[in-house]
């Protein structure tokens, strides 16, 4: 019998938040190296990256990378059962600690980019399959915002956040590219 998404996320988790600080470390500089080639990437203007929590893929240094390299740089932030996405200039100053989430979210009053102007979108997640399907958190935030996104999505993973075949419903929207180690 296939697995739940429940039980995929249950097992992702445990898998990540118990990784080896040499396998996290190696894996993150093997991902971050692999995003910056991507020709997506690499003429973007504007992107839209999470603030990492919890082992998921590290993007702080990507964030940190983007800035020096003066791209735009735009954070999602929840407003209710929404994402608004906020562009920040400095990580020292533009966040705010949200602690229902427990993450940096942008400051509310940043500008907010509308889902067209993002040109790639960096997505956490914590499964993949062969369709480049993503397993979220389960609240649905990414896909709703996602629905009115027309760049590159990217889903940042590890190698063991891979399933071939994950379970989908209709709302449930695939990336274009999976970066992994």
């Amino acid at each position: 019998m296939a697995k739940s998404k429940d039980e995929i996320r249950a097992e992702k988790l445990f898998y990540r938040q118990n990784l080896d600080k040499k396998y996290y470390q190696k894996s993150n500089r093997i991902i971050r190296k692999k995003l910056l080639k991507l020709p997506a990437f690499q003429l973007a203007k504007t992107i839209g990256i999470y603030y990492s929590v919890n082992k998921e893929v590290d993007t702080l240094k990507i964030i940190k990378y983007l800035l020096k390299h003066k791209y735009n740089v735009v954070l999602p932030r929840t407003v209710g059962a929404a994402l608004q996405f906020h562009q920040i200039n400095n990580l020292q100053t533009d966040l705010r600690y949200n602690a229902k989430y427990k993450l940096y979210e942008p400051d509310n009053k940043l500008p907010i980019y509308a889902p067209q102007l993002i040109d790639v979108m960096i997505i956490p997640l914590l499964s993949y399959d062969l369709d480049h399907h993503r397993l979220g958190y389960g609240k649905g935030f990414y896909d709703r915002y996602l629905k009115d996104f027309r760049g590159t999505k990217i889903g940042l993973g590890y190698h063991f956040q891979f399933v071939e075949k994950l379970p989908c419903e209709l709302h449930d929207i695939p990336l274009d590219i999976v970066v992994t180690n």
